[in-house]
């Protein structure tokens, strides 16, 4: 179907579409496209697609999509007031991104770093874990953008720190080294706007959580969408040290379900473990992080080189503990000198991985 869509208007579409620019110019959340330009959008993946002149659209339309012309930006006009602080602010700079689920956080960190990147180096450290973009799901991944995105699965994985679990919840100390070491390596890399995305925990008991992370990074802004009130009793001692910004939950952000989520974890683990293969580690020259449950079938490691740095993920399919031996399946090809323990399992069937529930 072919869509014209009038400068300053937008159209929300949700996958499966393929989207070709038949004439003018688009934009999604700051990433611009021309005549010519294509997109693909996967199935439960919405998308705002921003007339920046008069625009033909040509959309291929799979079963379940979704178009709908809007009549106004879905940016807020508090989003964009936000950037330009953070333009005109001292660098390098850190931002923070905090928010409940499906208020949009990962929306904003892409149109943070899209407007950001002309001007400034910018990465952005993806500390979602049960949701990550940037690196596979239970770790945290750090990016640095070589072009505008329009998702943050869109930038490279520059370097990851296992978790090993999709909640932040028991792991609060590795959630906190994780996300200072991420934001380390990328001022080390010259990175001049780090942006941290993080988990939508934001209950009482996610306190700890907050507050540590943000003492760790010291971050100069911190970003807070919120509906009501939810996030007060967050912010007002984070207050203390970053310059808080409450910004509007956009009203077109999709929800998603938990087991809409799993799903995507799990078609992540799949992408991940293509082309894994077992490997034979002995278990006397490595270093051994945590090792909960001492090593069960399907428990989900990190590989660490000589330095501590992560190299990858592995399932662990047998630990032998009597041989010294244990047999791993993973994309990672060598140099491990340690291995750091997760509390998830992973399963194959029905022709892909599976949490263990």
């Amino acid at each position: 179907m072919r869509i014209n869509l009038v400068k300053g208007r937008s159209l929300l579409v949700e996958g499966p579409v393929k989207i070709e620019i038949a004439a003018g110019e688009v934009s999604i959340l700051g990433k611009g496209l021309s005549e010519g330009n294509t997109l693909t959008i996967a199935k439960s993946r919405p998308f705002v697609i921003e007339a920046e002149a008069d625009s033909e659209i040509e959309a291929q339309l799979g079963k379940g999509a979704k178009v709908e012309l809007l009549e106004r930006s879905a940016i807020p006009t508090d989003w964009k007031l936000a950037v330009e602080e953070i333009i005109g602010s001292p660098k390098p700079c850190v931002i923070l991104i905090l928010g409940g689920v499906n208020v949009g956080k990962s929306t904003l960190a892409t149109y943070v770093a899209n407007i950001s990147y002309d001007s400034y180096r910018t990465a952005v450290v993806d500390a979602d874990v049960g949701q990550s973009d940037i690196g596979p799901p239970c770790t945290i991944g750090m990016g640095i953008l070589n072009e505008r995105v329009t998702t943050l699965s869109d930038i490279p994985l520059e370097a990851v720190y296992f978790v090993g679990k999709t909640s932040p919840y028991g792991y609060v100390h590795r959630c906190v080294e994780g996300t200072k070491r991420m934001v380390d390596l990328a001022k080390e890399k010259g990175v001049e706007i780090v942006i941290v995305d993080s988990t939508g925990w934001i209950s009482s008991d996610a306190r700890e959580l907050k507050w540590a992370k943000a003492k760790a990074i010291r971050p100069k802004f911190i970003l807070a969408l919120q509906r009501g009130d939810e996030l007060e009793h967050l912010l007002e001692p984070l207050s203390e040290m970053s310059v808080v910004r409450r910004l509007t939950v956009s009203e077109y952000v999709q929800a998603r379900s938990r087991s809409q989520r799993r799903s995507l974890r799990e078609g992540a683990y799949d992408r991940y473990f293509a082309g894994g293969k077992k490997v034979v580690l002995n278990l006397t020259q490595l270093k051994m992080i945590d090792s909960i449950g001492k090593g069960k079938r399907g428990q989900l490691v990190g590989f660490l080189d000589a330095n501590g740095e992560v190299l990858g993920l592995g399932i662990i399919e047998k630990m032998d503990y009597a041989k010294g031996k244990a047999v791993i399946f993973t994309p990672v090809g060598g140099g491990v000198d340690g291995i750091m323990f997760g509390a998830l399992r992973l399963v194959y069937k029905d022709g892909g991985f599976r949490e263990v529930i």
